[in-house]
């Protein structure tokens, strides 16, 4: 690649770039990442590879409905059940000992 093609391609660059950070609404601080998206974009129109069309994918959805039915179903590591985890001083009887670990035995 000679220096005519380097500034080429560092143009088209900077213009997908500023096309991005425009249709992201002009956010500052934006510009390294949107650089770096660019120049993925401009890759891979270069190497040939198809980009993917969203409208393709929008019919055909990505998990099945089911999933989302079933989503909390399954408990998880915060999940206390109905009742607590365990016996609270409030439960204990006053003149009940508290039960005492194994270094006070």
């Amino acid at each position: 690649m000679d220096a005519n093609d380097d500034r080429a391609l560092e143009e088209r660059i900077r213009d997908r770039a500023y096309a991005i950070w425009e249709s992201e609404g002009r956010p500052d601080g934006r510009a390294e990442f949107n650089w770096d998206q660019a120049k993925e974009i401009i890759a891979l129109e270069d190497a040939g590879e198809p980009l993917m069309d969203v409208g393709d994918s929008v019919d055909t959805p990505v998990e099945p409905v089911v999933a989302f039915e079933n989503m909390g179903a399954v408990p998880g590591l915060d999940d206390q059940g109905e009742g607590g985890a365990g016996p609270e001083r409030d439960n204990l009887a006053d003149d009940t000992p508290l039960p005492l670990s194994h270094d006070e035995r």
